[in-house]
C-alpha cells in the first residue's frame, strides 16, 4: 500500500499549498474544489482502511485464542477487503481528476485556414495548427509535483488526425492527415487538395480519444494576384450570322478590392465580341473586399459569310483577365510580336489569367420548296403536273435532297428528279411532280402533300411542307345538253307562235 500513501501525501501537499498570491479564476476555484473533494474521499477511504485492517488483525488474534467464531472472523475479513477496494477506487478517482484537468487544459488552435490555387490550377487548402494548451491549468493539477518544463511536456499531443469536410462529406485530398506529435507552443502546417470548391469548411481533429469539429472560413491566398478564368462550355459551335455565349467563371484568391481589365486575344478581326454581365457590356470588373467569384459571359458573333475552307475549322482564342501590370505586359507582347498570332506559351509567363476557348463556325442549312400554283382542276381521266422549285437559302452546300409526296389513297405519282445530288448556296433546282388519280375516282377536292429534306452534318434540314389542292370535276354530258337546248328552243318558239296568233285575234 506504499504507493497509495505516497499519492495521498502528494495530494495533501498539493491542496495545502495551493494558495497563490493572485486571485484565482472561477475555473481554478472549481479545480481546487474538485481536488479537495477527491482528497477528502481518499482520506476517508484511508481512515476506513486503517480501521478495518486493525480490526481484522485483532479478530485474527481473538480467533486464535478461541474467543470468536469463524463467521465473525470472516465478516471482519470481508469488511477489510471492502475498505481496501474503496481505498483503491479513491486513489484512481484522484488520478482521474488530475488527468482530467490536464486533458481539459490540452487544446489545439487553428491559426490560419487559407485557400489558394496551385501552379497546376488545382485548388488547395493550407491549415496552420498550434498547441495552445492551458499550461497554468495543467500546472495547477501538478503544482509542487512537476516542474514547468515537465508540465509543458505533459500537454504535448501525439497522433493527431486532421480532415476537412463540407456538409458532412470529406472533401480533402488526402481524406485524412496524421500529425505524429505537437509540442506545447509548436505550430504545424498541413495541406489538402480540394475535391470540391468551398468558401468555408469544417475542420475535424481527433486526438486524446476525442473529436472536435470547427467551422472555418477559408481566407484567399495567392503568391501572385492573378484571377483564374474557367469556362465549362469552352468549345462551342456557331452558325454563320449567329452569336455564341461562353460562360466565364472568375475567381480571385485575395481579400482586398481591385479592378481588372477584360480582353480577348487571338480572335480574328472578322469576329466581333463583347463581355456581358446581367445583359450589360463590360470592359473591366472590380472585385470588392471579400468577393471571391464572379460569373460573366463572352458573346462572340460569327460572320454571316466565310470562305468555304474556314467553315467547320475550329478557331482558338483566349479570354484574358489582367490587372494594370498584366495588361501592360500584354500590350508589350503584342507590339513585340507584331502581326504574329499569340500562342499560349506566350501568355504563360505574363501576370494574367486566361482561358483557352474554341469556336467552330458552321454553315446554316436551309431549304425552301416553292411552287407558283397550289390549286388544280382536272377531270377524272386527267393527271396533274406540278412544278416546284428547290432553293438552297442557307450558307452550305446541300446534298442528296429528296422530294417526298404524300398523295390521297390509291393515287400514283412520279417525281423528276427523285433526288438532287447537290445544291449550291443561293441556287435552285426545278422539280416536276406528276400525280395520277385512280380510274374510279370520285368527284371532289383532294389534298396532296409535298415535302423536301436532306441531312447536313448529322442534322435534318427540312423545307416547309406544301399542301396542293386538286379539284376533280365530273365529265360533261353532250347528248343531254343538246336535248335540253332543243327543248328550250322549242318552248321559246312555241311561246312566240302562240303570242302572234293571240295578237291577230
Amino acid at each position: 500500500m506504499k504507493p497509495i500513501w505516497t499519492l495521498s501525501g502528494i495530494v495533501v501537499m498539493l491542496v495545502a499549498t495551493y494558495a497563490p498570491a493572485r486571485e484565482m479564476t472561477k475555473r481554478e476555484k472549481a479545480m481546487r474544489l474538485q481536488l479537495e473533494r477527491a482528497e477528502l474521499v481518499l482520506e476517508q477511504a484511508k481512515s476506513e482502511y486503517e480501521k478495518q485492517r486493525q480490526r481484522y488483525e485483532e479478530m485474527k488474534e481473538l480467533k486464535a485464542r478461541g474467543i470468536i467464531t469463524g463467521d465473525e472472523l470472516k465478516s471482519a475479513r470481508e469488511a477489510y477487503e471492502r475498505a481496501k477496494v474503496a481505498l483503491k477506487e479513491a486513489q484512481i478517482n484522484l488520478e482521474q481528476t488530475v488527468l482530467g484537468f490536464v486533458e481539459e487544459a490540452t487544446h489545439i488552435s487553428i491559426i490560419r485556414a487559407q485557400k489558394y490555387r496551385a501552379k497546376d490550377g488545382t485548388r488547395r487548402v493550407r491549415l496552420t495548427l498550434k498547441n495552445t494548451s492551458d499550461v497554468k491549468a495543467a500546472s495547477a493539477a501538478y503544482r509542487d509535483v512537476l516542474s514547468p518544463q515537465e508540465v509543458r511536456a505533459l500537454v504535448g499531443i501525439e497522433n493527431i488526425f486532421v480532415s476537412i469536410l463540407k456538409d458532412g462529406v470529406l472533401i480533402g485530398d488526402p481524406y485524412e492527415v496524421r500529425i505524429p506529435s505537437l509540442a506545447y507552443g509548436q505550430e504545424v502546417t498541413v495541406e489538402f487538395g480540394l475535391q470540391r470548391d468551398a468558401e468555408e469548411v469544417t475542420v475535424r481533429m481527433k486526438y486524446l480519444n476525442k473529436a472536435e469539429d470547427r467551422k472555418v472560413y477559408l481566407q484567399k491566398s495567392g503568391t501572385e494576384d492573378v484571377v483564374s478564368v474557367m469556362s465549362l462550355q469552352f468549345a462551342q459551335e456557331g452558325e454563320l450570322g449567329s452569336s455564341v455565349v461562353f460562360d466565364l467563371e472568375l475567381e480571385r484568391m485575395a481579400e482586398d478590392e481591385k479592378t481588372f481589365a477584360l480582353d480577348v486575344v487571338g480572335l480574328p478581326s472578322k469576329y466581333r465580341y463583347q463581355f456581358e454581365y446581367q445583359g450589360k457590356q463590360l470592359s473591366q470588373v472590380k472585385f470588392s473586399q471579400g468577393m471571391a467569384k464572379l460569373s460573366l459571359g463572352l458573346r462572340v458573333w460569327v460572320p454571316r459569310e466565310l470562305p468555304e475552307e474556314e467553315i467547320g475549322k475550329p478557331v482558338s482564342f483566349f479570354a484574358v483577365v489582367a490587372d494594370k501590370y498584366g495588361a501592360e505586359q500584354l500590350r508589350r507582347l503584342r507590339r513585340k510580336l507584331g502581326g504574329r498570332q499569340i500562342r499560349e506559351d506566350d501568355l504563360k509567363p505574363l501576370k494574367l489569367g486566361y482561358e483557352v476557348l474554341e469556336l467552330t463556325p458552321r454553315g446554316v442549312g436551309e431549304l425552301e420548296l416553292a411552287s407558283p400554283n397550289l390549286y388544280y382542276e382536272i377531270k377524272p381521266d386527267q393527271s396533274v403536273v406540278m412544278k416546284f422549285t428547290l432553293r438552297n437559302t442557307g450558307t452550305v452546300v446541300l446534298e442528296d435532297v429528296r422530294v417526298e409526296v404524300d398523295p390521297p389513297a390509291q393515287w400514283e405519282y412520279r417525281v423528276v428528279p427523285e433526288k438532287v445530288d447537290r445544291i449550291e448556296p443561293q441556287k435552285e433546282v426545278p422539280v416536276r411532280i406528276e400525280v395520277v388519280p385512280p380510274e374510279d375516282v370520285d368527284v371532289g377536292k383532294y389534298e396532296v402533300k409535298v415535302r423536301a429534306s436532306c441531312e447536313h452534318e448529322g442534322k435534318l434540314v427540312e423545307a416547309q411542307e406544301k399542301n396542293v389542292t386538286v379539284n376533280v370535276q365530273g365529265k360533261a354530258n353532250v347528248l343531254g345538253s343538246a336535248l335540253l337546248v332543243m327543248l328550250l328552243v322549242g318552248i321559246v318558239v312555241g311561246v312566240a307562235i302562240f303570242t302572234v296568233k293571240l295578237s291577230r285575234r
